[in-house]
């Protein structure tokens, strides 16, 4: 490879990004309370956040924040190996283990970083993992760091996935998946998973990252169905339902002491910020102490996915708060984003990659931060839209 290359891989792409009319990504915006974003100087409802709780701006996770700062200083300024754990890190730990009902649990910087980490320090050459082929990207670069072979089955197909594995010469070490998928919101049958895997000898992973607080009463989608203690391996981020950021591996304390010493995403970057880790734990404990939280949350996904029904939009999984508007071309993506956001709604584009190839959408985020009278001018604009452009994909 000559630098004549990767300059005109670089001319390339950016020449591809100046041809755009409209460009959402990397765009400078500001949180609001309530689900909104200031975004150009105005108030717009927020319809892709993560927040799934709505405990971001809650008072009592930014003073726990506050006050680890106080604490512990504003970063531990070194990795977990050195001097970078401290006893709310361990403490954090010991609490995950305990909601998960695992032996031991692992802090991350990001939920990538332990995804990364996971994958990259528990396979090696000649192992093989079977996974599903719209897993997060986080997985597939950790799988790329460990340069193991990967079998890919059909999006929440495990019966495609048991004959992979019969199939396979050497059986897998492996087997991963998500309990809700970050971009279509689809949500796997772990208890299939369970049932056609049980005796087979292999690590069954789920990164829970957006079903937690979500599912089985907060603790994901492996209690949803009822299989937590049969799943070997959870992984997880702060920065959906816990409001905060860093990521974390729940496993036995074997598996544990192994990725500790072993994931260079753990070891080779610094410890995750104490007020992270403080606001992760207090939402934690609010979402586990108020359950009706992610029941009116799960009401107004039901609610809102039966009214998009009723203008004939299909809205996937019922309980899911992702939900995809698929549309024809990145093109019409754009155009639509646009002309939702010039109503008072912030929404982005997804196309490929971070779409399976051919797919375009707009991702739909809902939280419990929104109100019905919200959600239903939503509904309206989408209406709107449909009818007056006819980019959306209908049922």
């Amino acid at each position: 490879m000559s630098l004549d290359s990767i300059k005109q891989r670089i001319g390339k792409v950016n020449a591809r990004r100046q041809s755009l009319t409209y460009y959402p990504y990397f765009k400078s915006s500001d949180p609001l309370p309530a689900g909104r974003i200031l975004v150009d100087g105005k108030s717009l409802l927020n319809m892709s956040s993560n927040d799934y709780l709505g405990l971001s701006f809650d008072k009592r996770v930014i003073e726990a924040s506050q006050k680890a700062t106080d604490k512990y200083g504003t970063s531990r300024c070194g990795s977990r190996l050195l001097n970078g754990t401290a006893k709310i890190h361990e403490e954090a730990e010991e609490t995950l283990s305990a909601f998960f009902g695992k032996e031991r649990t692992l802090l991350f910087s990001s939920g990538h970083q332990a995804n990364l980490g996971l994958f990259q320090s528990l396979l090696g050459r000649g192992d093989t993992l079977l996974l599903d082929k719209d897993c997060h990207a986080s997985i597939y670069d950790g799988v790329a760091l460990s340069g193991t072979s990967t079998e890919r089955f059909i999006h929440n197909d495990f019966y495609d996935a048991k004959s992979r594995f019969t199939r396979l010469d050497g059986a897998p070490a492996i087997l991963a998946t998500e309990g809700i998928f970050s971009m279509d919101g689809s949500i796997p049958d772990l208890g299939e998973l369970v049932r056609l895997f049980g005796e087979v000898e292999c690590l069954k992973v789920v990164d829970e990252a957006h079903s937690i607080g979500v599912l089985g009463s907060g603790k994901g989608a492996a209690a949803e169905f009822g299989v937590l203690s049969e799943t070997d391996i959870l992984s997880g981020a702060f920065s959906k339902s816990l409001a905060s950021v860093g990521g974390f591996i729940s496993a036995s304390s074997e598996i544990i002491k192994y990725i500790r010493d072993s994931a260079r995403s753990l070891i080779f970057t610094a410890a995750p910020a104490p007020s992270a880790v403080a606001a992760a734990m207090k939402a934690l404990e609010i979402l586990s102490s108020e359950p009706e939280r992610i029941t009116s949350l799960r009401g107004k996904i039901g609610w809102f996915k039966a009214e998009l029904g009723k203008i004939g939009v299909s809205a996937g999984n019922p309980v899911s708060p992702i939900i995809p508007l698929r549309i024809a071309s990145p093109e019409m993506a754009f155009r639509a984003c646009m002309s939702l956001m010039s109503k008072g709604f912030m929404l982005y584009p997804i196309i490929p990659p971070a779409s399976p190839q051919g797919i375009c959408m707009i991702r739909i985020s809902i939280t419990e931060s929104h109100t019905t009278g919200e959600l239903t001018r939503f509904i309206e604009a989408i209406d709107e839209l449909k009818i007056s452009e006819s980019l959306l994909e209908t049922a």
